[in-house]
This record gives structure tokens, sequence and C-alpha cells, in this order.
């Protein structure tokens, strides 16, 4: 079995209920409609009714059994513009701009689960990362004692060798463009929860850069650095090890060589970029280069469950995307 099969497992043993606002788009309809057919969980199709009904017919999916949520006369419509009102009173915005907010169904749709109407939101797949994120943190907010918010996506289909056989974590490639040392140790510890709480790994952090041990010095090295020590600090339990290069935190030779004693080297399975642009570039080369597949990003940090995906998502990906979000708001009832 492998591990989407694994997670998708998980995910039915309590369904949660899936709010999806982009409900016309053909990949969204058809991952809703696997994952009421597998059973992961409860879709709640956010929309216009005869839109979304128009769409899913002119693709042949019946959605016949799946829940649409008008969120233009939606019973509790009013309520919940009272409590973006209250959420956002600095901003001393009108009745009208509190409509026009609600215009863009994923302000709707995070608002649904703040007022417990779902369990979770999935989207991206037609929103950019920038709408997700003001949507998730303007109506949801951080959770409890997070000072950042980030992303890790997932990577499998890799040799075997890698990670936790062929599949690991890397972070972030979407939401902290420049992280400072605090930052990216926030990163590291949020990436590794999401391995324990969502994927039941034991973390192996390797802290990249382009530099190993010292053998170069510059401000950018440091930082991971101090990164590094400060997640040792405060999650001595992880095993964690930077700064490393790519070649020595996954060629257990290389990693011999140029970092002897390393609890990490050879077998990381969370690798930790020092910047977006890293990241990003890394995961989009994996994925094209390699056919590897790339399932998020997967947004820690935020008291609502919401997830992230590439608009270049297929509808397998959005399927995936579903069974990642339910078993993070499973976890976050527990």
């Amino acid at each position: 079995m492998d591990l989407i099969e694994k997670l998708a497992e998980r995910a039915r043993e309590r369904k949660m209920r899936v709010a999806m606002p982009e409900a016309t788009d053909e990949r969204t309809l058809r991952a809703a409609r696997k994952a009421v057919d597998t059973g992961v969980a409860l879709p709640l199709l956010v929309g216009d009714e005869k839109q979304i009904r128009a769409a899913a017919q002119k693709i042949g999916v019946p959605i016949h059994d799946i829940a649409i949520v008008d969120p233009f006369h939606h019973p509790s419509l009013e309520r919940f513009h009272e409590e973006y009102a209250q959420l956002r009173r600095k901003e001393n915005l009108t009745p009208e701009q509190i409509r026009d907010v609600f215009k863009h169904l994923a302000y709707f749709s995070v608002m649904m689960a703040r007022f417990g109407l779902c369990d979770a939101v999935t989207m991206g797949a037609v929103y950019t990362t920038a709408d997700v994120m003001r949507a998730a943190i303007k109506v949801g907010g951080v959770a409890e004692g997070v000072k950042t918010v980030s992303a890790s996506v997932l990577i499998t289909g890799l040799n075997p060798k890698f990670g936790e056989t062929g599949a690991m974590l890397m972070a972030d490639p979407a939401v902290v463009i420049d992280p400072d040392a605090g930052q990216l140790a926030d990163i590291a510890i949020a990436t590794a929860d999401t391995a324990i709480d969502i994927f039941g790994f034991e973390p192996r952090i390797a802290m990249l850069s382009f530099s190993t041990k010292g053998s170069a010095k510059h401000p950018l090295q440091q930082k991971v650095v101090d990164a590094t020590e400060t997640v040792k600090a405060r999650r001595p339990e992880l095993l964690i090890d930077g700064e490393l290069q790519s070649d020595a935190a996954l060629d257990a030779a290389i990693g011999r060589s140029k970092a002897p004693g390393s609890p990490v080297c050879g077998r990381p399975n969370i690798l930790i970029y020092p910047d977006i642009g890293s990241a990003n570039i890394g995961h989009k080369l994996l994925r094209v280069m390699c056919g590897a597949d790339v399932f998020g990003p997967i947004l820690q940090g935020l008291a609502i469950p919401c997830s992230d995906m590439s608009r270049g998502a297929n509808a397998h990906d959005v399927y995936v995307n579903i069974i990642l979000t339910a078993l993070k708001a499973r976890r976050r009832t527990l």
C-alpha cells in the first residue's frame, strides 16, 4: 500500500467536511466525486448551484449526492458579515465593502469553518496563494502560539532510498519569502509537526545551504546555522543537522566526508530550504524533470485548516489535498 492510500485509509476513519469554493472547476468536481466514492471526506461544493450543476453536467461528473452550499442566499450570511466586521473593525469597512469581500468564495468558505459549518477548506487550483492566505488569515487567523505561518510540500515518487521510501517533505516554497533565522527555525519545527501529525513520520531534518559545516562563511550560511541551533534548543528531541549542502544531506558517503557524525546525512525525510526561491525552484524541478508527484503546499500554523495547491494541479492533486486537509482538520479536533 502506497503512502497516499495509507493516508486515505486514515481519513476514512473519521470523515471531515471539506468546503471547496472552486466548485465550477473541472479538477475540483472530479476530486470531489472521487472523495465521495472513496469515502475519504464529505465535500461541500460552494457556489452558485446552477453554475456548479451545469459545469458538472458538461464534463459528465455526477454530483447528485454531493452537498452544494449557496453562498449568496445562505441563512448565516448576515452573521458572517457581522463577524467579519468585528474581526476587521480597525479597517472601518462599510457594509458594501464587506459584501464585496464575500463575493470571493474563499472568505465565505473559511467563515463556514469558523462557525463550525465545515471542518476545513481546500482551494488553490484556481485561486493564487495570496488569495488563499488572505482569506485564511483575515477570517481564521493563526493558531495559538504561532509566530510564523508557513508551508511545506509532500514529494512522492522519488527513489525509494530517499526519505520515507521515496516520500519527503520540503519547506517553505510558498509563504515566507526570505525568512530570518527565527522564522527558519519556526518553519523547520512546523514541518516536523506536519510530518508527525499528518504522515506519522519520525522527523529527520536537513537544514540546507550552499555550505556544509562552515565550508563557506556568509550571513546567508550563518542564518541556517543559527536556525538549526534554535530548533535544537526549542525541540531537543528532533533529529536535525545543518548547515548542509544538498549532496551532503542526501548522499550518505558525501555526508560522511563533509559532515562526519551527522545524525541526518544520507537519511533526511525533511529538507528545509533557506528561502522561498530555492524551495520553490527545487520542488518544481523534481516534478518536471524527475516525474515526482508534488502535493500541497500544506499550510502550517493556521487556526483553521486550509489548503493551497499549485494552479497547475490536476484532479488527483486536488483529491490528495482533500485528504491532507481532512487529516489536518481531524488532528485539530482531537
